[in-house]
């Protein structure tokens, strides 16, 4: 396991949340069967997604600076000039 992701797309931690709430639930006297879990356990990634969502937008919008899509070459007049 040499890849890397984000915490959020995991469906261990988001599976690992809806037991706990599941069992959180139980212990208070709420039924919560394991069909539920599965279900809360994909609710709750898709929340996840859709947050990140809206904060990386929120990001880019409030950002100051733009965005470079491809690098300047070092033989391009626009790397000493600054325009970009």
């Amino acid at each position: 396991m040499d890849q890397t992701k984000p915490w959020y797309t995991s469906k261990t931690i988001w599976a690992s949340a809806a037991a706990i709430i599941g069992a959180a639930l139980s212990f208070f006297g709420m039924p919560f069967g394991a069909g539920a879990e599965q279900l809360l356990a994909e609710r709750l990634t898709e929340l996840a997604t859709v947050i990140a969502g809206l904060v990386a937008l929120y990001g880019r919008l409030t950002a100051e600076k733009r965005i470079q899509i491809h690098p300047a070459e070092p033989w391009s007049s626009d790397v000493h000039s600054g325009a970009v």
